[in-house]
């Protein structure tokens, strides 16, 4: 187990990581795929603190292999939870009047490439879900000794992340939903590979089918 300075640690880099990394991305422009690509600085840096100062192993953090019938049905169950609940709730959020802010946002991505686009997808999914799933939830769990403070610290924190990162407050709002719904898979199954494979497909399709979501 790491001492409390060890976590303290761990914590404010994995909490706060993509924030400090803010100043340096805003010299990019909104669509310039540097900026996705700086958020693999942070991951790679807990990756390294979780093995060398810490001394535990990638299970700490949620990664592990339970074999491909579990893997499977873990992320066609996640995908089909987060694409359902879209399908529900995002046309409530339609009918809020948010002066295009959110059609404005989505549009960015238009100027990115396919190959860009799955690009965003991946560094997303597993960069998000390693410092603020994988190992602040696990951290905070075992600091807290509550499954519901880990939850909540990081689901906060990875809505709040979300503003000034191409996005609104009110593409903000919106992104609450699937986060929530990660935590709560997360927190379910504690695997962190299905759960990043879930997140970076649902992000693939939807940036996929941008041109769509305009013309819609």
């Amino acid at each position: 187990m790491p001492s409390r300075s060890e976590r303290a640690v761990g914590l404010a880099l994995s909490l706060f990581g993509f924030g400090l990394l803010r100043p340096l991305s805003q010299q990019f422009e909104e669509t310039d795929i540097r900026q996705h690509a700086l958020k693999w600085l942070p991951a790679a840096l807990i990756a390294g603190y979780v093995k060398l100062v810490e001394g535990r192993d990638a299970a700490s953090v949620g990664l592990h292999w339970d074999g491909p019938r579990t893997f499977l049905r873990r992320v066609g169950v996640g995908l089909a939870v987060m694409l359902g609940a879209n399908v529900v709730v995002q046309p409530l959020l339609d009918r809020i009047d948010d002066g295009g802010e959110f059609a404005a946002d989505v549009s960015a991505f238009t100027e990115l490439g396919y190959g860009e686009r799955l690009f965003a997808a991946l560094t997303a999914g597993v960069t998000e879900e390693l410092l603020l799933r994988g190992y602040a939830f696990e951290r905070l769990a075992e600091w807290s000794d509550s499954e519901g403070v880990a939850a909540a610290v990081s689901t906060v924190v990875f809505v709040l992340l979300h503003r000034g990162e191409t996005w609104s407050w009110q593409s903000v709002l919106r992104i609450t939903q699937p986060a929530a719904i990660t935590t709560a898979l997360y927190v379910r199954w504690r695997d962190l590979l299905a759960l990043m494979t879930v997140h970076t497909l649902n992000d693939a399709i939807g940036l996929l089918l941008v041109e769509r979501f305009e013309e819609s």
